[in-house]
């Protein structure tokens, strides 16, 4: 490339980033969206999930948590997995900069990066792979990408973000090894594709096979006749090159894998059934601009203009048929992806998407640009008929297919024909004037522009200063607490920030909690604190209410509560914040407590009072009640609700109940404290109805069906008088030298005699121990607790924690960029042996 055409690409590199920055600050502004409106910048996931990721990642960067073990993880647990799904992409290392409260500038900054980005990478491939590609044509394709409506609709989805800029730079890899048989770009974007976001790494890995195919196909047939040998022996290569790049990602991805397999990595059933995403003309909608991001409909708008030109590509003259037939099956293959549930739940990584649906079709939206590309750079004289008579076409199906009429408002889709008939006009007009070729660049900006605003209209709802607010105010709140404490202990709240799926807060203000939510959870503390009754799904761990005798068994001293719950007293020198006051647990247990050996195993029983009757037994060696049931009345409505009346009785207890159904979603009220809803996503299984000495009222509503005879409803009185004893005896520990750090326990336990202890931390395979300096064997108390064997007196307890796959993962990364370096070095001998025999031979 000389220096004329560096200038070139520079200017429009330039071009692309500032149109990309002023776009999206343009779409910020005439939407009302943070840091230039009053609705914010985060919402769904992004609002429940992440954000209080970048928060973790900013203590980790300032080192008071641990990216390979933190207890800020549930009740404790492997965090690779977090980072390497949510956190390792470069980017997020700025979030050390901002403020806790202030990461919604964070998020808006990155995220204009990363679009950015995408501008960047994007133009330079559409650069080099389509010389001939017009100056207008390019900023064109590269503004329809950036302003499609998977980027702009899965900018709550931020990590999946470094996977879609990364994607240009791949194609470019597999372009320059299919034309220059060059392998060090292709090699290193999957190596960091994977890294900066393993699941996007994933799709983008499985695309890039598939568009080796098609370039090495094109080049094959254009320079002779396809050769299957010579295919077959440099998609070999290839392969090579991928796995090579994949292997090399082995010091993180090795560990990640193991994370994700205790729990949400493992495969689904039936996702192979077969079943398709609407109907096939429905696809045509998704080229309209007005639709609403996470659709279920098949959307795969990246602007009219690119929609006309893909069209008009297949109808090119200038272009052969092998080709069109060669993009052809490129497209159908995509668009089958997203048609055929079974092909799309391949790309969604063996799983089913139950939102976010269409998670890979940036590389659909990639190719149709693609496609668009490839027919501008032998754009032909267009008739005037035939423009006319793909326009009807498209526009008929529009108009005529009822399903697509319903998908977008009615004003979107008269919109949508007006701007595809412009652009039809100005095709055909374009060779009398360029002012037609500016007059479609325009309305191509103005196009993307009003789709983007209405996707973040109507996505972004949350008003900004909420954020702030209770951030600052949560934080001066936890702080007070933690500074009156120095020994370990939990703490946790009823009400969360943004709702009931807002539970990783613990992540956030550093402190030990209970609740928890991210795709690297650890299935068997979920099932744990499932049967106990926290929650009635396993892929979430909730915190709606305590339940006190397993709040006191897990160490949980502290409650931000709303209200006061019984076994909780009120601690007003901490005053009141977000609507929360704090409340103490005088039975909150140690970390460490000693245990009978039948605590190994199971916990048994068939609901989960039995379940914390039957561990409180194992735990002491004897069977104990602490949970007695208690009779109600149960009356039915006409109209299907149910009440249930509990009398008050002269035992001091708490009452407790749990209700067992196939019914979803039934609306629950406790007297007038509670108001829930039940049985569904995100539901509690136990609930609190308060001291068994007064009376209390329980409805379980669902208005148009009878719930009377499709539930199995049982109380249970927690005797407090039992459970106080049981408390005192265990609080009888002595421990010295506590010092509880992420993936390090060392502490001093004396015990009376020999015997076993049960710690409140989950057993992991990364964990080992040694007392007094001896090694010795980790048991699996309740099917998810560490128990060790102690001696009579003093016992030195150390735990270490080690990333599994970790030591295995950084030798055959280091094996294969050795390996992948080496043969570089030799292939670049070879040539240098080559070129000099070749100048020796020319001097003579």
């Amino acid at each position: 490339m000389n220096k004329i055409e560096k200038r070139k690409t520079y200017g429009i590199i330039g071009c692309n980033i500032i149109l990309t920055a002023f776009i999206y600050i343009i779409l910020c502004i005439i939407s009302n969206v943070y840091p230039f409106g009053t609705k914010s910048n985060m919402i769904w996931d992004l609002n429940i999930q992440y954000v209080d990721y970048f928060a973790y990642f900013k203590q980790v960067l300032l080192g008071n948590a641990h990216i390979g073990y933190s207890f800020l993880k549930s009740l404790g647990g492997n965090a690779v997995g977090i980072f390497g799904y949510y956190l390792a992409s470069p980017l997020n290392l700025l979030v050390v900069f901002f403020k806790t409260e202030n990461l919604q500038m964070f998020v808006f900054v990155i995220t204009l990066i990363k679009l950015v980005l995408i501008a960047v990478t994007f133009s330079i491939y559409l650069k080099i792979r389509f010389k001939e590609l017009d100056v207008q044509y390019l900023i064109i394709g590269t503004m329809s990408f950036v302003l499609s409506q998977y980027v702009i609709g899965q900018m709550t989805n931020i990590m999946w973000l470094d996977g879609v800029y990364l994607l240009p730079v791949m194609m470019l890899g597999v372009y320059k090894f299919v034309c220059e048989n060059k392998k060090g770009m292709l090699f290193g974007t999957i190596l960091v594709s994977i890294l900066f976001n393993w699941y996007t790494g994933y799709m983008n890995c499985l695309f890039i096979p598939f568009y080796f195919l098609l370039e090495e196909s094109l080049k094959e047939k254009e320079e002779n006749k396809i050769q299957l040998k010579k295919i077959i022996s440099k998609g070999i290569k290839f392969c090579f090159v991928e796995i090579g790049g994949v292997l090399a990602s082995s010091a993180l991805f090795l560990p990640v894998v193991y994370c994700l397999l205790q729990g949400k990595g493992q495969m689904e059933e039936n996702i192979f059934q077969f079943v398709t995403n609407g109907k096939f003309l429905e696809i045509f909608s998704g080229f309209m601009l007005g639709h609403i991001a996470n659709n279920t409909h098949i959307v795969l708008y990246c602007g009219e203009f690119i929609f006309l030109a893909v069209v008009l590509f297949f109808l090119n003259k200038n272009i052969k048929k092998y080709e069109k037939v060669y993009v052809a099956l490129m497209l159908i293959f995509l668009i089958a992806g997203c048609f055929f549930k079974p092909l799309e739940n391949i790309w969604n990584g063996f799983r089913f998407a139950a939102s976010y649906f269409y998670r890979f079709s940036y590389i659909a939206t990639i190719m149709l640009i693609y496609t668009a590309a490839y027919g501008l750079t032998r754009k032909e004289k267009v008739e005037f008929n035939k423009v006319v008579k793909i326009i009807i076409g498209i526009v008929g199906i529009w108009l005529l297919e009822d399903s697509i009429q319903q998908s977008v408002d009615i004003k979107y889709l008269w919109l949508s024909i007006f701007i595809m008939v412009s652009y039809g006009v100005f095709w055909v007009w374009e060779t009398r004037s360029k002012i037609y070729k500016y007059l479609s660049f325009i309305l191509v900006i103005v196009e993307l522009i009003l789709n983007g605003r209405y996707v973040m209209i109507t996505t972004y709802t949350n008003e900004a200063e909420n954020y702030s607010e209770y951030v600052s105010n949560e934080q001066k709140l936890i702080e007070k607490i933690k500074k009156d404490n120095s020994m370990w202990y939990r703490m946790d709240e009823t009400t969360k920030r943004a709702g009931t799926a807002n539970v990783n807060e613990s992540m956030v203000y550093d402190y030990y909690g209970i609740a928890h939510y991210s795709s690297a959870y650890d299935v068997e503390v979920s099932q744990f604190l499932s049967d106990m009754g926290y929650n009635n799904n396993v892929d979430v761990t909730t915190f709606d209410e305590p339940i006190l005798p397993i709040d006191s068994l897990l160490g949980l001293k502290y409650l931000l509560a709303e209200r006061e719950f019984s076994g909780y007293e009120k601690q007003e020198k901490y005053g009141a914040s977000n609507g929360k006051s704090v409340y103490k647990n005088e039975y909150a247990l140690n970390i460490v407590i000693p245990v009978s050996e039948n605590i190994i195993g199971k916990i048994d029983g068939e609901n989960p009072f039995e379940k914390i009757n039957d561990l409180y037994s194992k735990i002491l060696g004897e069977h104990i009640e602490i949970f007695e049931p208690i009779d109600n009345i149960i009356d039915t409505y006409e109209n299907g609700n149910v009440e249930i009346s509990t009398m008050p009785n002269d035992v001091n207890g708490i009452v407790y109940a749990y209700v067992k159904t196939d019914i979803t979603d039934i609306t629950l009220r406790v007297d007038e404290n509670t108001n829930c809803i039940y049985n569904g996503w995100l539901s509690r299984g136990v609930f609190n109805i308060g001291k068994s000495s007064e009376s209390h009222k329980i409805k379980l509503e669902k208005v148009g069906e009878q719930l009377s005879g499709n539930i199995q409803y049982v109380s249970y009185c927690l005797r407090l008088d039992k459970f106080q004893e049981i408390a005192k005896e265990l609080q009888e520990v002595s421990i010295r030298n506590e010092n509880i750090k992420d993936g390090n326990v060392k502490l001093t336990y004396k015990s009376e005699e020999s015997g076993n202890v049960m710690l409140s931390i989950p057993y992991e395979r990364g964990w080992s121990a040694s007392i007094n300096g001896k090694k010795v064997d980790i048991e699996k108390g309740a099917d998810t607790f560490i128990v060790l064997p102690v001696e009579k007196g003093d016992n030195e307890i150390v735990l270490k924690y080690k990333v599994p796959w970790v030591g295995i993962g950084v030798i055959i990364t280091l094996v294969t960029l050795s390996i992948f370096g080496m043969s570089c070095w030799l292939e670049w001998r070879k040539k240098s042996k080559t070129n000099m025999k070749f100048d020796k031979n020319n001097s003579i």
